[in-house]
């Protein structure tokens, strides 16, 4: 989630490897994804690179992209570090790459997108949600996800719908989710009418709540609902704490919280809402994706990630067919204008959207110790807040 901002000089001392890239096969779409797989957006980048490979498996066992383009797919690790992070893009557009899949990690992503626009090849980031990073990474930067202003508008038009007026919300000034999805949540609830009574703070470094809570109980008006980006620990220990100490205020939270480890918490998580990008209702292409992935994997498919990835690569099939190429500018150009492209989460569009997806919110509840889908939800362009 966090990655250091500030990067050393890296030489990337690379034996072998001429200043032209290598002869590619003109039938051949190179893919390269950097990811992380052993710190901290690993629980992200794992999954998400097992749908990378499902989508990259079955396009090329239909003969590749319209018949036409097989993929080629090589995976970098840079392990949670801005050193390796660099030095791994560089090998990549240095072999040639066509497109890039970034990390879930908003900085990393950012970092790396940098690098790819200044050879013009595209960067799709697979589970990073800042809206801001098409405007970071500058023309060849895109996301995929829901974004985290999306979705904050979404639970407030949520919150707005079941008659709460007020709400109070906690940051954490750590990595700009867990920071500015609030702020977006209030924008959003302070703009239809509502009104924030009161922020708090939190930090990666705290391993409990109390004095967070604590502030909350001597509010003098108690809100109607609280919103944080918490995940993880931290939403355990959290909404532990606010139970705990009887405050029974709904609890809303974000994408991070739809994995088996929250939503598996017991009565404390019970009513809990939060926002997902996917939902398997029965006949959904989500779960024809689950089917899909059990049969490659051997294991059921419980989080969002996996499909997230084979998303993304079903966005960059749609590119090059509608480009009639692989070339990296033309892949940039044809992402910008797709709509409602078919992915294992649902229908997908870039046209309009400055480069985020825009995609349905699935608005879910904790019951009963299960995910369970309250609504899809749509907001409209000009109801979500401005990326900050």
């Amino acid at each position: 989630l966090k990655i250091v901002s500030s990067i050393a000089v890296f030489v990337l001392l690379n034996i072998g490897m001429s200043a032209t890239a290598r002869a590619k096969n003109k039938n051949m779409l190179y893919i390269g994804s950097v990811l992380d797989f052993v710190s901290f957006s690993a629980p992200f980048d794992v999954p998400a690179d097992e749908g990378v490979k499902l989508a990259v498996d079955e396009i090329n066992a239909a003969g590749g992209i319209g018949g036409k383009y097989k993929i080629k797919l090589t995976v970098k690790d840079y392990r949670g570090e801005a050193g390796p992070a660099v030095a791994v893009t560089k090998e990549l557009l240095a072999d040639g790459v066509d497109v890039v899949l970034g990390s879930g990690s908003a900085q990393a992503s950012i970092v790396v997108g940098g690098l790819t626009a200044n050879k013009k090849v595209p960067m799709i980031t697979i589970t990073a949600s800042g809206p801001d990073i098409p405007t970071a990474v500058g023309p060849y930067g895109f996301t995929n996800t829901i974004t985290d202003n999306r979705q904050g508008a979404a639970l407030a038009q949520y919150a707005m719908a079941q008659g709460y007026k007020t709400a109070y919300i906690l940051r954490c000034p750590d990595d700009p989710y867990t920071d500015l999805l609030p702020v977006y949540f209030a924008k959003a609830f302070e703009k239809l009418g509502g009104k924030i009574v009161g922020t708090g703070t939190w930090t990666f470094s705290q391993q409990e709540f109390s004095v967070e809570v604590g502030k909350v109980k001597k509010l003098q008006t108690q809100p109607d609902v609280i919103m944080s980006a918490t995940f993880g620990p931290f939403f355990a220990g959290l909404i532990t704490s606010l139970r705990s100490a009887g405050i029974k205020t709904p609890f809303f939270g974000p994408d991070v919280i739809d994995e088996p480890s929250s939503i598996g918490l017991g009565a404390v998580a019970e009513g809990v809402v939060f926002t997902s990008a996917v939902f398997p209702s029965e006949g959904s292409s989500m779960a024809e994706f689950n089917k899909k992935y059990k049969a490659k994997y051997g294991k059921d498919n419980t989080v969002a990630p996996p499909a997230l990835g084979y998303d993304a690569v079903k966005l960059i099939e749609a590119a090059v067919l509608k480009a009639g190429s692989t070339e990296g500018s033309a892949i940039r150009d044809a992402l910008e204008t797709l709509e409602n492209v078919q992915g294992a989460s649902g229908k997908l569009t870039y046209a309009g959207g400055g480069r985020n997806t825009i995609r349905a919110v699935a608005v879910c509840k904790i019951e009963n110790g299960q995910k369970t889908l309250i609504k899809w939800m749509n907001p409209a362009l000009a109801d979500i807040p401005q990326p900050e």
